[in-house]
């Protein structure tokens, strides 16, 4: 004897899409509104060297004085020295106001240093927060009225 199923089959539930549309695009619309641009933390220009065949050609221009500073570093990442051209500094501190005292030499200290390139050159083992520090030593200054004081703005890393 054969029992025939009697229960109805039940249609599979089915998600409601337009709903879940409606909330993701209320959560678009929440986060659009709701963003805020942020003025750019540590705006400077940074330049990268190019590897080239003829190193002939590659002759800095007479107007452009290079400066090179030199962080070396422990086995463990940490800074060993900085060295700017063949003075050494004891921290970046020193660094920064061995660079004011330059802009300090200068008839118009409010105008950055035109012409004037930092070649960067770390070791590779250097702690990264080293090399931050190292560009913002050199790239700017705050005055104790919240002003801000453009110093060297070309920095190339080698």
């Amino acid at each position: 004897m054969r029992f025939r199923n009697t229960q109805q089959r039940k249609e599979p539930s089915r998600l409601k899409m337009a709903a879940m549309i409606d909330i993701v695009f209320l959560l678009l619309v929440f986060f659009v509104m709701t963003f805020t641009i942020v003025a750019v933390e540590g705006d400077f220009r940074v330049e990268a060297a190019q590897p080239s065949a003829n190193a002939v050609a590659d002759a800095p221009p007479p107007v452009e004085t290079r400066m090179h500073l030199r962080l070396t570093a422990h086995p463990d990442g940490s800074l060993a020295a900085i060295r700017m051209n063949d003075r050494y500094f004891s921290d970046f501190d020193s660094l920064h106001n061995f660079v004011l005292g330059l802009a300090a030499e200068r008839s118009n200290v409010d105008e950055p240093f035109d012409g004037i390139v930092v070649e960067l050159d770390c070791d590779e083992q250097l702690n990264y927060e080293n090399v931050i520090d190292a560009v913002t030593a050199v790239t700017g200054d705050l005055r104790s009225d919240g002003t801000r004081v453009d110093l060297i703005s070309s920095i190339r890393f080698r």
